[in-house]
């Protein structure tokens, strides 16, 4: 699960963003559950949603390479695969 992890940072970021930018808003966009969990509302995830989608159709440099965020996450799920499937080793991206 190393490569998924990695990209976690990037869903932390998006989240973080959204809030800085008052786009999403704590009072507004989630919802308490009566067991106490705090979920975002259908508004909220209407906007994270399409900030995550923007994200993904972003730009990066990998492997001296211009690839979307999108791509790279598919060349590591297989990277991946090939690490459980046929035991090559792995080196997951690392996102800064």
């Amino acid at each position: 699960m190393c490569g998924v992890i990695s990209f976690s940072s990037t869903i932390d970021r998006i989240i973080f963003s959204l809030i800085n930018k008052h786009q999403i808003k704590p009072e507004i966009h989630f919802e308490v559950t009566d067991e106490g969990g705090v979920y975002l509302n259908k508004e909220g995830k209407y906007i994270f949603i399409n900030a995550f989608e923007e994200k993904l159709q972003r730009k990066i440099v990998y492997d001296s390479h211009e690839y979307t965020y999108r791509r790279v996450i598919e060349m590591e799920i297989r990277k991946y695969q090939r690490f459980v499937d046929c035991d090559v080793k792995y080196k997951p991206y690392k996102h800064y």
